[in-house]
This record gives structure tokens, sequence and C-alpha cells, in this order.
């Protein structure tokens, strides 16, 4: 028996007909009583109305083959079922154009109108054909249906409390959320708690309906990698039902494509094509096909994909794509309209510097270094480990310099400033030299710094003690300079220059450590943006001062440091001259330490001025912790190793103090401190000896050692 006589009607291509028939015959086919026969009515519908579409589209070509119908070809037809395996068995209607498409539904609703004259009312459903017409009314409203609070009114029908209707109910659901799936991941989720199709009724002992749960459940587990469907719910109203179906239905095929198909990136592009004007607003799906076009590095297709349309602010995520693939095609006018655009968006100065690196790099390829400059130099304040920032910044201030240059009179302690961050001090150092009175009438001491970093430590310490003398005399804030001269040259501080000047300034009552801010290199000038600054950056000038985590930390960090320093050097220096205050004065100097501690563990060459000074006291922690430090980033620092086996001894560990004082001896070598290193380890060793530790051998060995040390020595 063929499909046509299954149904009791003569082949047709009129699918209103063949509808009717199969829903007359439906009523008297339960797929309850006679799961067969209703699965031979279903194959037989489908067949027939297959049918009736080729028999309808071979009259049209040939009758009208001059008018092309807006239609999807051959291969681009998005109202099959979704393509996620061959073995699915619900099927959907192929479309070729917006009529034929969505003839089936239109049929389907003026026969539930001509049942149905009056809407559902969703809570109160008590029968199977009131729930299949309460389910397409509900669908079909293009406002409600992504309402999960509607289809939960609906599942609270009476049909549902009743036990007798359990197996028809589910066949029914079945059977439409099969043929109408686009609904949001958040509905599908509550159907599927509901109707548990990816759970009992995809291992059910009826065929038909395990076989439509399984397809389902497919679609199911896929939502989370399609696009979501929530933002639909605020479609307009006025948007006709069929043309929302076809948007659905291409999103649906766009989504196959993409999760299941290989496709060329012009692909994407003539599927973008087929959108309607009326859903050029739907950037959920324009930003699903610019990942999948970005994760193949189809940079111009999706500039040539996006490029006409009218992003609205909101869709931030989809002009930043946009921005990013300009940029990677080398439009860098676009890109930084672009950029631009972002960043006012949100003008809370923490986000904008996120952007400034792409703005700088655009300006950067643009050729306005002063610009480049300046958006790069915010950006490597908030992101510094970036070593793409930093090499790009390192081009635009080297630039930035050349042009600088062209007027280097009036922009000199600029251009030094810009050579002494771009690691250049030997060019920095000739510009301060060259214009000596310059730096000197601006309070500038960048020329100390340069001969620091030079290692010009002598001709450092004399041009630091000129300018701490002219900051006195012009009274200006001396805590900065401090801070650099004993970070550099700290060894030349004696107990006149820091008793007299620098521990008497710093008593004054106009200095504060609360002075913890950011200063331009040389200067007692804040970092802080400028007018110019504010103005190239379009900033407000209510913001001043500059998110320069990692600058301002280090300055942190280095003011910690020089005032434990101070406090080393007055203990150390102090004790020659009465003893009799010395432990006070170390008391506190180890305060000092204490309190830098966290700090000098992001910078362990400060470490060795408080070795001494926390052995003298007896705080092994300290010590220990010192040491530790210094061992881990320099291991060749015999110092470390020496106060650590002397700590050690002293804590009369003998065994851990032997091999540390060796390895000190080892790399003070023929010194006074290798000497001394030996002569402590021995004395360990006798000790373990007579605790009857086996330590002879290395007694002999260590013995030997200082007895070779010392004649090389000449002791």
């Amino acid at each position: 028996m063929n499909h046509w006589e299954v149904l009791g009607i003569e082949p047709t291509k009129d699918k209103r007909v063949i509808k009717l028939a199969y829903t007359e015959l439906l009523k008297k086919n339960s797929p309850t009583e006679f799961p067969e026969e209703f699965k031979n009515l279903r194959k037989a519908f489908e067949l027939a109305t297959k049918e009736a579409k080729k028999l309808e589209k071979a009259e049209s070509q040939s009758s009208d083959s001059h008018h092309e119908k807006a239609s999807l070809t051959e291969e681009s037809r998005f109202t099959e079922k979704p393509a996620f395996t061959e073995e699915d068995t619900f099927s959907f209607e192929e479309a070729d154009s917006f009529e034929e498409a969505f003839q089936g539904d239109e049929e389907a609703q003026a026969y539930m109108e001509e049942r149905a004259p009056e809407p559902i009312e969703l809570g109160s459903v008590d029968s199977i054909e009131s729930l299949q017409m309460a389910l397409h009314e509900l669908y079909r409203d293009v406002q409600k249906r992504s309402d999960v609070e509607q289809w939960k009114r609906l599942f609270s029908s009476p049909i549902f409390w009743q036990v007798d209707q359990s197996q028809s109910l589910s066949i029914c659901l079945l059977e439409f959320f099969s043929a109408h799936f686009f609904l949001p991941e958040d509905v599908f989720s509550f159907i599927d708690g509901n109707l548990k199709i990816t759970g009992e009724l995809s291992s059910t002992k009826n065929s038909h309906q395990r076989d439509m749960a399984l397809a389902l459940s497919i679609y199911i587990k896929s939502l989370p990698l399609r696009v979501g469907l929530g933002s639909h719910g605020q479609v307009n109203a006025d948007v006709p039902f069929d043309k929302f179906l076809y948007h659905l239905q291409l999103r649906n095929y766009i989504e196959n494509k993409c999760l299941y198909d290989n496709l060329e990136k012009s692909d994407i592009l003539q599927l973008a094509a087929k959108i309607l004007p009326e859903f050029k607003e739907d950037f959920a799906l324009y930003e699903y096909m610019t990942k999948w076009l970005w994760s193949l590095d189809g940079y111009q297709e999706i500039h040539d994909l996006l490029d006409s349309l009218e992003i609205s602010e909101s869709a931030e995520d989809l002009l930043n794509y946009q921005a990013h693939a300009a940029f990677k095609i080398q439009d860098y006018h676009s890109a930084l309209s672009l950029y631009l655009k972002i960043d006012q968006l949100d003008r809370d100065f923490l986000n904008t510097k996120l952007m400034f690196k792409d703005i700088g790099l655009c300006y950067l390829h643009l050729k306005e270094y002063e610009k480049a400059y300046f958006y790069l130099a915010s950006a490597v304040r908030m992101a510094f480990t970036d070593i793409d920032i930093r090499a790009a910044l390192t081009t635009a201030r080297r630039l930035y310099i050349k042009e600088l240059q062209k007027d280097e009179e009036a922009n000199v302690i600029e251009i030094a400033q810009l050579q002494y961050q771009n690691g250049r001090y030997q060019d920095a150092l000739t510009t301060t030299q060259n214009y000596h009175r310059t730096f000197v009438s601006n309070n500038n001491y960048l020329q100390a710094l340069c001969l620091a970093k030079l290692g010009q430590l002598d001709d450092a310490f004399s041009l630091f003690q000129s300018f701490f003398k002219q900051y006195k005399r012009r009274q200006l804030c001396t805590w900065p300079l401090i801070v650099d001269l004993v970070e550099y040259c700290s060894e030349f501080i004696t107990f006149e220059y820091l008793f007299e000047d620098l521990m008497d300034e710093l008593e004054t009552d106009d200095f504060s450590r609360s002075h913890e801010v950011l200063y331009q290199p040389g200067s007692v000038k804040e970092v802080a943006y400028s007018e110019r600054e504010s103005a190239v950056l379009e900033l407000s000038i209510e913001t001043k001062k500059p998110s320069c985590f990692k600058e301002y930390w280090d300055f942190i960090y280095r003011q910690e440091h020089a005032w434990a320093v101070i406090m080393v050097l007055r203990a150390t220096l102090a004790d020659y001259d009465d003893p009799s205050v010395a432990p006070e004065l170390r008391q506190a100097a180890l305060a000092g330490i204490n309190e830098a501690m966290p700090k000098v563990k992001h910078n362990p060459k400060w470490v060795l001025p408080f070795l001494n000074i926390a052995y003298i006291e007896s705080d092994y922690d300290t010590c220990f912790n010192l040491c530790d430090i210094c061992i881990s980033a320099y291991p060749n620092i015999a110092a470390a190793y020496y106060y650590k086996g002397r700590s050690f001894a002293d804590l009369e560990k003998y065994e851990h103090a032997v091999p540390l004082l060796e390895l000190s001896a080892q790399k003070f070598g023929n010194q006074e401190y290798g000497v001394y290193s030996l002569q402590f380890a021995i004395e360990c060793c006798e000790k373990l000896i007579e605790n009857g530790q086996p330590f002879h051998n290395k007694y002999t060995e260590l013995s030997q050692q200082l007895k070779t040390m010392k004649e090389v020595v000449g002791e």
C-alpha cells in the first residue's frame, strides 16, 4: 500500500488536502493505541508532502521559469532537519520561498481557527486537541514564545495532571517540538526538565517515541554551542511570523553548517546575504558568524560582513571584532576610528586604558608618534608584563624623540627623560651635559641618575649632593632625591653627611613619609597627566593621575628600602661615635628592615646591606629570610651563605652550618671572609665530633683547605 492509499486520497500537489486527510486519520489512529498504524500514517504524510512539493516545483519551473522566486539553492536549504546525524528520525519541510516555507503552518493555523475561534487559555488546557492549538498559538506569538514563564503556564494545565493521558501527551509534545524546535535554551531546559526528553524518553521501549526523543535530545544538547535566542523575545511584534520563522530557520542552518560542516569563508558571506532587512540588528547571529570567521583568519570577510551594519553601542564585542579585523587587514584609519568609538563608550579611567594599547598601535602605524607614545605609555602602566606593548612603546618613544629633536632646545628635558626611560643612559647623559643650566634651573637631577646607571658613582654622588643643597635652598621636597641617592650611592654616605644633612632634613616638620607618589625621573614633578597629555588622550582635566600600578609600587618599594638603608646607616655609623646608643639604633634599623622585607622580595639586590644588622641583632628568622631571597636570585653571592651558616651555628645546628660555610669559603675565595668561613666551619665540625657525629674526615679536609688558603693570603 503506497502513501496515497494510506491517506485515502488521490495524488495531489495541494498540501492542504494532504494535511486535512492526515489530521482526520490521526483521530482514529492514536499513537498510544495503534503505534504501528500511527507510524505508517506519519511516514505516508511526510512522503506525500514531499511528492506534492516536487510536483508543484516541476510545474512551476516549466511554466514560470523566467520568474525567480526569493529562494535558497539546493545546497543551502535550511528548513531540513538539523544535520546532527543521518539517523535522525524527525524531518522538516524544505522551503523554496516564504510562502512555501510556512504554508503548512498557515494551514494548521486556519484549521485551528475553524475549531477554536477564541484564543486558548494557557493554564486551562484539558485535551490533546486544545493542547495542540495552544502550542501552535504560543509558538507563533513572536513576543511570548521566548518567555519561559508562558511555557510554565501551559505546562501547569489540567491535562498534565491526567495520568491516563501521559503516553499520548508525550507523543503529542514530541511531535510538536520535533517540528517546532526554534526556542531559546532556557525554554528547552524547562521543557526537557518536565518531559525528560534527554533522559527517560530517550530510552523508552516505544520505538517511535524513543526515536523522536533521541533526535530531539541531540538538538537540545547542542544548544550551548548555538546562537542565543533569548534576544528574540524583544523582536518587534509587527514582524510577520513567516519572516520571523524564516530567520530562525536561517539561523539554524548557519549553526548546523558551522558546527558540522567544513565551510569556506565565502560560504558564510553568502548565507549572511540571505538575512532579511528586518533582522540586520540580530547582532548575536553576526557575532556568531564573526567568531567563526575569526577562527579561520577571515579578517577581510569579517570586514565585509560587518561594514554595512549599523552596530549599536550595546554590541561592544562586535565592535571590537570589527576594529580588530580592520587592524589585521591594515586599515588603520578605520580601526582607529572604531577603537576611539569603543573607548568613548566607557569613560571609566581604568577601562579606557585597556583600549589605549590598540589606539596607540594604530597611531604608531599612522606615524603620529606623539599620540602613539602617550597612549602606549599609559597602556604599559596597566599591562606592564605585555612584551608587545613594551616593544611598541620603545619604538614610539624613539620616533617621538626624533620629532622633539627638531626643536631640541625647547624640548631638552623631555628628550632626556625619554632617552633615560628607553635605557639610553649615555644619550641621556650627553643631553643633560649639553644643557646643564637648563636642568639646574628646572631642579632636574637626571644627570646624576644617568651617571649612577653608568656606574660613575663618585660623580653621581657629587651631583646628588649639589642638587640636595639646591632643593633645601629652594625649599623643595627632598625625599624623592634622597630615595635615589640612597639607592645608588649609600656607600658614599658618611657619618657627618648622614646626621648633619640627611637626618636633619628627614626630621623636619615638613617631612612626611606620606610622599608615596610617583615622580618623573630626576624630578619632584609628579607623574600625572598634563593638560597637553589630557588633550592628546581626550581625557577630562579632572583625571589627573594615571593608574600606573607597576611604577607606583616600584616607587613604594624603593621608599621602604631607602628608609631601611638610612636606619642601617644610622646604626652602623653611629656605632663608631657613641657605642652606647648602638643597640637602640640597631633595633630601629631592624624594624626598618622588617618593614621593607615584602619589598625586598621584589628586588633581591637590596638584601646585602641588611644582612649584617639582622645577624648582629640575632634576628635569625629575618636573617634566614634575607639569605634565602638573595640565594634564590643570586646563587653566587658569598655573603648570603656566610650569614646563613653563621646563623645555623649560633642556633647549634652545626650539621646545617658546615656545608653553607664551606660554600661561603669557595665563593669568597682567597679573601678575608673566605678564611673566616673555613674557621667557623672547622669549629662546627669540632662541635659535631664532640657530640659523637662522624665528621672527622670533613674536619681534616677543611683544615687542609684553611692551611692552603692562609698560605696564599699570607696569614
